[in-house]
C-alpha cells in the first residue's frame, strides 16, 4: 500500500493475476475501495486493447497444429511400426560395420602374412644362390681345371692313402 492506504500498481497487476497469493487485507481493500477499483478496471482495460492489438498484429496460423492427446488414428495406428523398424535399422548397421570392420582387418593380416611370407621366399631365395655358386678360392679353381672330376680308385687312394 502506498502513502494514501492505496494498492500499487504492481499489487493490483497481482490481484489481477491471481487474488489467492495476495494477503487478505489486500483483497478486502481491492473489494471495498473505489479508488483502488477504478485502477484495476483501467489498467484491466488497457490489458484488454493491448491483447486485441496483439491479436490483430499476430499473422494467422497456416500450419494446423495437433497436439499429442488430439493426433488422429491414423498416424497413431504407424507409431507401433516405426520404434521397431528404427531399431532394426539400427542393429543391422551396428552388425554390418562390425563386420566390415572385422573384414578390413583379416584382409590386413592376409597382407601381412603374405608380405612375411615373400620376405622369407626373398631370403631362401638368396641362400640357395649363395649354394649354387662355387665359393672356392681362384687357385684351388685353377688347380682343379675340370669342372668334372671322376672318381677311380687311383685318386681315392692318393687323396686318402691306407684306406
Amino acid at each position: 500500500m502506498n502513502m494514501d492506504n492505496h494498492l500499487t500498481d504492481d499489487q493490483i497487476v497481482r490481484y489481477l493475476v491471481d487474488p489467492v497469493d495476495l494477503p487478505s487485507g489486500f483483497i478486502i481493500h481491492m473489494e471495498t475501495c473505489l479508488h483502488c477499483q477504478s485502477e484495476k478496471n483501467s489498467l484491466e482495460s488497457k490489458l484488454c486493447r493491448l491483447g486485441e492489438i496483439a491479436r490483430s498484429s499476430a499473422p494467422e496460423i497456416r500450419k494446423r497444429i495437433i497436439l499429442p492427446h488430439i493426433q488422429t488414428e491414423k498416424s497413431h495406428s504407424m507409431s507401433w511400426v516405426r520404434s521397431p523398424a528404427v531399431g532394426a535399422t539400427f542393429a543391422v548397421g551396428v552388425l554390418l560395420a562390425v563386420w566390415l570392420g572385422f573384414s578390413h582387418m583379416e584382409q590386413q593380416n592376409k597382407v601381412a602374412k603374405l608380405t612375411t611370407e615373400m620376405i622369407r621366399d626373398e631370403y631362401l631365395m638368396t641362400e640357395i644362390e649363395k649354394l649354387d655358386r662355387n665359393d672356392l678360392p681362384q687357385t684351388w679353381i685353377d688347380i682343379s681345371s675340370d669342372s668334372e672330376v671322376d672318381l677311380d680308385d687311383s685318386l681315392i687312394e692318393i687323396l686318402t692313402p691306407g684306406s
